[in-house]
Formats: C-alpha cells, structure tokens, sequence
C-alpha cells in the first residue's frame, strides 16, 4: 500500500495538477475519470479536478460503485458527472426505457449530469461505411445516440426531462449522513464479467446486496453515505465543526472507521 500511496501522490504532482494549471491558464476545466482500472487510490486525485467524471460502461447501475467517487466530490463540492450509456456489443440493441434506469440509479447516485454516449456521425470515409452508416467507434463500443436509433423520436421530450432534473440536481450543496473511510488502491478493477460486459438486469442493486459495504441496513433505513480514503481528513480543506464534517457543505454526521 506504501508503494501505491506514493504512486498516486506521483500521479497528482506531475499529472493532474500541472495539467488542471495549464488548462486553468486558458480558461479551462479539467473533467477527467480519474485513477480507476489502476493501482491508483481513486478518492485523493479528485482534489485535483474541476469536475469529477465516472461512467455507466465500468460502473453499471450500482450505487455501491459510484459511492467510490461521490465521497470526495461531495468532500470538494465539485461536480459529479458521468460518461452515460455505453454499451459492450449492444448496438442499436436497447430503447430508451433500458437507458432510463442507468440515468435514474445515477442520480440516486449522487451523480448530477449525464454525458451520453456517443454520438455516431451519419458520414464518413466510404470505406468504414456499411448499413446502417458510417460506425466512428466501431460496433464494439455502444450506444448510438443519433437519429438511426428507433427511439431517436424521443430524443426531444426525454433530454428536456433529463435537463430538468439536472438542473433541480445542481441547486444548493448535496448533504449525506455518513462517511466510511476505505482506502482502494485496485478500484473497480476486477467486476467487469469475462467479455468484457456489464448485466444492467441482474446486478447486486436489484438483488439488494452490496458490494464493499455488504450489510445494508444503514441504506434500508433511508441512511446516506459515501467512501473516501482516511488521507483526506488530513487535508486542511476539510473542516470539523459544530459535530459536522464540512459543515458548510455536505455535513457528514458520523465516520465508520
């Protein structure tokens, strides 16, 4: 774990804060899906970005997942985001109701604004052109979230939905009851399935089981939390105060260590 820490405090010092500095230069954001997949610790680096990005594609529909990231960007009060709706072979495979659940779960998720992906434009170079159109991402990366989709009628009325939500999502400082610190150097590395898959059907969050934290109690009970590493309660940004964790902010009530 020392040689991990000291890997990821290397990944901030000469990745992320000298490139969130550069671009901050020209006027700027860094949104970036930090350090997950590596034998990074996944909740320090989000220090160090404008705006915090996970996706559906790694994550699936598990809260259990996303609660990796949400702590620290509800620590920072930054943006939560996520690259939403891209699919392993599924191209042209599922409609919009399908999508939905991956949109409402994120919110529920503490994640604020879908990115969806991704967009296929309808021309290109005529030789990666066959029906049903020029394929920029291949078939193996999906979804197509362009007008040859069946449900592209859709389109209109379901981004108008989800501009409203988001806009509710983004008002005010988003407040949890608890902390678990948990220090994940190897995040998410090992749950995609054998081809490469996510099952968006029978996952854990259907079959009321968790992931890290497997007793479900505290959620069953209305209780909400987040995870973030015990090296941020060292950080001088973050504040105690009047019983609170970031008082001002999310306002954590009690840490399970």
């Amino acid at each position: 774990n020392d040689m991990y820490q000291t890997d990821t405090d290397l990944y901030r010092e000469n990745c992320l804060q000298p490139l969130e500095q550069w671009l901050d230069s020209f006027g700027m954001n860094l949104r970036a899906e930090n350090s997950y997949g590596s034998m990074l610790e996944i909740s320090q680096p989000i220090k160090d970005l404008d705006f915090v990005e996970t996706e559906s594609f790694e994550m699936g529909v598990e809260p259990e997942l996303f609660r990796g990231m949400s702590g620290a960007a509800h620590l920072y009060n930054k943006r939560y985001s996520s690259e939403t709706g891209a699919m392993y072979y599924q191209n042209y495979y599922n409609n919009n109701n399908y999508l939905r659940q991956i949109y409402y779960t994120q919110y529920a998720s503490g994640i604020q604004k879908v990115v969806t992906h991704g967009y296929s434009s309808e021309y290109g170079p005529e030789q990666n052109c066959s029906w049903p159109g020029y394929e920029g991402m291949m078939p193996r990366f999906s979804e197509r979230i362009n007008k040859r989709q069946p449900w592209s009628m859709d389109y209109n009325e379901l981004n108008t939905h989800l501009n409203r939500v988001q806009k509710v999502l983004e008002q005010g400082v988003p407040q949890m009851d608890l902390a678990i610190l948990r220090n994940d150097y190897f995040f998410n590395c090992g749950l995609l399935r054998n081809d490469g898959s996510k099952d968006y059907i029978n996952n854990d969050f259907h079959q009321h089981k968790g992931i890290y934290w497997q007793d479900t109690t505290l959620q069953d009970a209305g209780y909400t939390y987040d995870y973030f590493s015990p090296y941020l309660l060292q950080d001088q940004d973050i504040t105690c105060s009047d019983g609170l964790i970031q008082a001002d902010g999310v306002g954590y009530q009690a840490i399970v260590v």
